[in-house]
């Protein structure tokens, strides 16, 4: 049996879970690239998701406050 539990609360618990997640990336990165130094551990593409999820828990963040959102363009390659 599974419990319905308000929106807000799953946003709140989605938020933190991306920061905690985006801080294991991080830290990951720093691991790697402390063992085969910064140019050849070829980490950005980690450092840059981990701040796409800071960017996107922010705007969760914004979004409960009822805060409205700017638009914002994400580039990157392929």
């Amino acid at each position: 049996m599974t419990t319905e539990r308000p929106i807000e609360e799953r946003l709140t618990e989605y938020a933190a879970a991306m920061r905690q997640s985006a801080e294991g990336m991080l830290d990951g990165a720093a691991l790697i690239e402390a063992k085969y130094g910064k140019k050849a551990a070829n980490t950005g593409g980690l450092r840059d998701g981990a701040r796409l999820y800071v960017l996107v828990a922010e705007d969760i963040d914004k979004i409960l406050a009822g805060e409205e959102l700017r638009p914002f363009v994400v580039e990157g390659e392929v």
